[in-house]
């Protein structure tokens, strides 16, 4: 467990701003708490500080072409920024799940000549990150109901106080201390180290190196998508 205190006073420790015969103020701890939540908010935006993508169901009723996603929204959790690839729906009755492409680019929505179609079995999904809620369209529309499991990228959670404490998978504190450390040093007119520098990339680097998927090498004749053959659907071609 990781409370913003600790992050904060040991980032302005690290930069010589704080120290035990000279406290942090509250201003200073306002100011550095509102820095390390845009450094969360930024390095949500980056894939290799996302440490968990979690199973996500959605009951998806019968004909309906789009569900909003955020709070408020036909789909309550908080608003993704993105899916990841992969995606299934359930077949309770059959008892088995099926796979959906995740379509990544608004243009391989925009290619799909018949978005209107209907079919038992749906094929695609695509998330479109709106603000304030998200968008997610699902293709062909299913005439009867399903289960829908996505794995959302969410954004990395925000501390709303000092004392909040929030946990956070192993090297995480001293990724978030470093680089807040940096971030600040320009506030106080200060010139970090070479050896904080040094710190902050490695304490990036150790996580990013745990959080990098490898993906498997798919190769579909005609350059299309595995499993759905929307290739032919984009291009109109049989």
């Amino acid at each position: 467990m990781t409370t913003a205190r600790s992050i904060v006073r040991g980032a302005l420790a690290d930069i010589g701003v704080v120290a035990h015969e000279e406290p942090m103020t509250a201003s200073m701890a306002d100011d550095a708490l509102e820095l390390l939540n845009a450094l969360l908010d930024s390095f949500s935006l980056e894939r290799l500080w996302i440490y968990h993508t979690p199973a996500t169901p959605i009951v998806w009723p019968a004909w309906m072409p789009t569900q909003t996603w955020g709070p408020g929204g036909d789909i309550p959790s908080p608003r993704p920024l993105k899916l990841a690839p992969q995606a299934t729906y359930q077949d309770v009755t059959a008892g088995y799940d099926s796979p959906l492409e995740v379509l990544e680019r608004q243009e391989q929505y925009a290619l799909l000549q018949w978005k209107g179609m209907q079919s038992t079995l749906p094929s695609a999904l695509y998330y479109e990150p709106q603000m304030p809620l998200g968008v997610l369209y699902i293709w062909p529309i299913p005439s009867v109901g399903y289960t829908i499991v996505t794995y959302p990228w969410q954004p990395l959670r925000a501390f709303v106080a000092l004392d909040d404490d929030l946990a956070f998978p192993p090297g995480y504190q001293r990724a978030l201390r470093t680089n807040l450390a940096l971030e600040a040093a320009p506030s106080y007119g200060v010139q970090p180290s070479p050896l904080l520098v040094r710190h902050a990339a490695e304490a990036k680097q150790a996580l990013f190196v745990l959080n990098t998927v490898v993906g498997r090498l798919s190769l579909t004749p005609g350059g299309g998508f595995p499993q759905s053959g929307l290739a032919a659907f984009y291009s109109g071609r049989p």
